[in-house]
């Protein structure tokens, strides 16, 4: 039986505008084992949400892989209820094992959301998640918000002049961009869903998404996000 790993570690400030000491949600690290097995088809992509990012000046300059993640993660956010009934809820059936409490509260999360603006490709956000992401990909280091040479989440975006609402989610596992998704958003045997709240936050409106490549084949996948910043 072939099996896939996905790693998920998440680390959130969302709470106040100023927040790099006293305001974290959630730093925390688990791991999902599944079986490969066929997916469900998906949705064709929908040029409403391709919208929501493509008009970007950055938008040329990312990989096919990166601009996969930007789609489905405003997917998410602009049609939380679709994700739902026609993501999340097909690969439950095939995955009855992940049908936990923890999906039971992600329906209800999705369905509630409302209001959620897309998330734009933002020039220092961007860097960042690639820098972080190459940076423990060629140390072959752990999933972690601390850089390789000991510097911090906090660190990382005050350098880069991030001062506001900032969050990071980092996931470590097999080169598929909607189960890596949808293992964040289902945050199994997270209390808080850290994951889950970052990428259903409605301050959030900047991303930049980075992916690196382990020596393994194993991928990590870096989500850096932000309320709206004057650093474009």
């Amino acid at each position: 039986m072939k099996s896939i790993l996905f790693h998920v570690k998440p680390l959130l400030f969302g709470a106040c505008l100023f927040v790099f000491t006293t305001c974290t949600f959630a730093q925390h690290f688990g791991t999902a084992r599944i079986e490969v097995k066929p997916l469900p088809a998906f949705p064709s992509k929908q040029a409403v949400i391709e919208a929501s990012y493509v008009s970007s000046p950055l938008f040329s300059s990312l990989s096919p892989d990166v601009k996969e993640w930007y789609y489905w993660t405003n997917y998410t956010r602009l049609r939380p209820r679709a994700m739902w009934d026609s993501v999340i809820e097909p690969i439950l059936k095939i995955y009855p094992n992940l049908n936990t409490g923890y999906a039971k509260s992600l329906k209800q999360d999705l369905y509630q959301a409302t209001n959620l603006p897309p998330l734009t490709p933002n020039s220092k956000l961007l860097d960042l998640a690639f820098g972080h992401a190459r940076d423990l990909a060629s140390n072959n280091a752990r999933a972690s918000h601390s850089s390789t040479n000991g510097a911090t989440f906090d660190d990382r975006m005050t350098r880069a002049g991030i001062l506001k609402c900032a969050g990071e989610n980092i996931s470590v596992g097999a080169m598929n961009t909607i189960m890596s998704l949808v293992f964040l958003l289902l945050d199994q045997g997270i209390p808080d869903v850290g994951h889950r709240k970052a990428l259903l936050n409605p301050r959030y409106t900047e991303v930049g998404i980075g992916l690196a490549r382990y020596k393994d084949g194993n991928v990590v996948v870096v989500q850096d996000f932000a309320c709206p910043q004057t650093m474009k």
